[in-house]
């Protein structure tokens, strides 16, 4: 076996893998394969790195430029086959892409556990403020607010990483609803991945490999299948805390 490591940027996020393949295979061309021992584990890869993707995406599109919604529908309109959920989706979509052409939108519908009433999240970019609101007639938006410029994780601020507002919007999606888990405009930017590369170094949580120029380490772990995970972030500028900058971070 020889040891490969691959690197991913995504705006201004930078995760570093790193895992074995066997000596024949060519590190540019070659698919790690995982072994389950249990259709549970295949599916939780499986989601995992859909999860991964999704993260990245958001993070390679999107900064305080874009809006954090929430969306819900009042008595008159509201909804509760996810069908009639796509159909209303589609509609507002295209109400904001007739004026803006070039709006980068993310949509993940969610229902209510105990009343099955539908709501949208969504991330929204190149739309202003108030064309978002005054576009949605069907009820009231919870939230419409700038993604922050600092986002903290376990006592460090990773700046622009969104990677807790992907996660939460991506829990909103249930089997029931059948599909994919979101809606993204097809105008997204894909992140830029590196091929990978085979390294003689041996790495470990405690030995990361070397941060790309103008980052740093912000998380190093090991998954549960059998990957080295390393996270790098552009460091965000320093700001001055407030107690109730404090109680609003994730």
């Amino acid at each position: 076996m020889k040891r490969v490591k691959k690197r991913i940027f995504s705006g201004t996020v930078c995760e570093q893998l790193v895992y074995n393949i066997p000596d024949f295979a060519d590190p540019r061309t070659y698919k790690k394969r995982v072994r389950f021992s249990t259709a549970e584990e295949y599916i939780a890869f499986k989601d995992r790195v859909a999860l991964r993707k999704f993260i990245r995406l958001v993070n390679a599109n999107h900064d305080p430029s874009s809006f954090k919604c929430t969306f819900t529908f009042n008595s008159d309109y509201e909804i509760y086959e996810f069908d009639d959920g796509r159909r209303m989706r589609s509609v507002y979509v295209r109400r904001l892409r007739r004026r803006y052409p070039d709006a980068k939108i993310i949509v993940v519908m969610g229902q209510h556990k105990k009343s099955g009433k539908i709501h949208f999240h969504a991330i929204i970019g190149g739309v202003p403020r108030d064309v978002i609101l005054e576009q949605w007639t069907w009820g009231k938006i919870k939230e419409c607010e700038p993604l922050r410029e600092h986002n903290i994780y376990d006592g460090v601020d990773r700046g622009r990483d969104y990677t807790a507002l992907a996660e939460y919007y991506w829990k909103n999606w249930t089997p029931e609803q059948g599909g994919h888990h979101y809606y993204a405009t097809r105008n997204h930017e894909k992140p830029q991945e590196e091929p990978a590369e085979e390294v003689k170094r041996e790495y470990s949580k405690k030995n990361p490999p070397r941060a790309p120029k103008g980052y740093v380490l912000a998380k190093a772990e090991t998954t549960p299948f059998g990957f080295l995970h390393f996270i790098y972030i552009i460091p965000p500028k320093k700001r001055n805390y407030s107690k109730k900058d404090a109680s609003q971070e994730e």
